[in-house]
């Protein structure tokens, strides 16, 4: 006769589920789904709805004061302005100077024109240069009714987060930013800062240390090379912003979307490797809700380009788009 004993008992229940465990293993594994439809999110609230605007010497006053009559009718609340070196300040006034609409602007400071390496990292003279040029701008601009403010304080953008080789050791971000804000502060300005990474396929974590300083995070380039990415390229998006989200949340960082209605690389590049994204209605409303699915608590979407030609990413209206971009940004921005 069998007799029960607490080793039997054990001895079973090993077997058992070595047999559950073998059974699972051979039980196909469940794909992901990494193309599923975009739903449709109304708003629920303002969105502070900015475009990348490219300076160029072909534009003309009257183009120029087309482009802020334009992009008041599409509800974009300001252009993002390049900052990369002290010629940029001339640019922005003879742009700004052209202006008769409600539309501000933001400036966009480039760290690149400091030429912080690793052997010479952004201490000291460089420091100092830049903390010169943000009280001049100060000065000029950042008080101002013309310069775009969220809870009143004026928003800055700051590039580039991620750092190459040769600059990876460069710039201490805990000790520039404290440095700004200290010396903005000085004149009774509070900053919103955002940081701007120039590529979007990487994880957070990556540039931790960076992220964290800033009070939100842009990322604004989307060129990928990966054929799924562009084939499935809102969905991917989607995933891709919940992490960056998820992420930045648990550090007090917010996350700023930055969409494009297409992209098309070889246009100017006929070597590039970059997989097209093709401009269509669908996609560019597709990417709006993907934005208003992830913007974080301060509700900043940015508009990759308005006038950026080599890529054929802008929004600006041109034939044969007429303006239909503009048209569904304002449907899917605005109140």
């Amino acid at each position: 006769m069998y007799k029960i004993t607490k080793h039997n008992i054990l001895f079973s229940l090993a077997i058992l589920t070595f047999i559950v465990i073998a059974c699972k293993k051979n039980e196909p594994t469940l794909i992901p789904n990494f193309n599923y439809e975009i739903p449709e999110v109304p708003l629920d609230g303002d969105v502070h709805t900015g475009a990348y605007y490219f300076f160029y010497d072909s534009v003309s006053k009257l183009d120029k004061q087309k482009h802020f009559i334009d992009a008041e009718k599409g509800g974009i609340d300001y252009f993002v302005m390049p900052y990369v070196n002290e010629t940029s300040n001339e640019q922005i006034q003879q742009t700004l100077a052209e202006n008769t609409t409600s539309v501000k602007w933001v400036l966009n400071y480039s760290l690149s024109q400091l030429g912080a390496t690793n052997n010479s990292p952004l201490v000291g003279e460089k420091l100092t240069r830049l903390l010169s040029d943000f009280n001049t701008l100060a000065d000029e601009y950042l008080s101002s009714e013309s310069y775009y403010k969220v809870n009143g304080q004026p928003v800055i953008i700051i590039n580039a987060l991620n750092l190459g080789a040769s600059t990876s050791q460069s710039i201490d971000f805990g000790q520039v930013i404290d440095a700004l804000k200290s010396s903005l502060k000085s004149k009774g300005i509070e900053p919103y800062v955002i940081g701007e990474m120039t590529t979007g396929w990487i994880p957070p974590q990556r540039y931790s240390d960076a992220v964290k300083e800033m009070d939100a995070v842009t990322l604004n380039n989307w060129a990928t090379d990966n054929y799924d990415r562009s084939i499935f390229f809102p969905s991917f998006l989607d995933m891709n912003w919940k992490n960056w989200t998820d992420s930045l949340s648990k550090w007090s960082v917010g996350f700023v979307p930055n969409i494009l209605p297409g992209f098309n690389d070889s246009f100017s590049n006929s070597s590039s490797k970059m997989y097209p994204l093709e401009r269509s209605i669908d996609f560019y409303t597709d990417l709006t809700n993907v934005a208003k699915r992830n913007m974080g608590p301060t509700r900043i979407v940015l508009i990759n380009s308005w006038n950026d030609v080599n890529k054929l990413n802008g929004i600006e209206p041109k034939a044969p788009y007429g303006e239909i971009y503009l048209d569904i940004t304002k449907q899917q921005l605005t109140q």
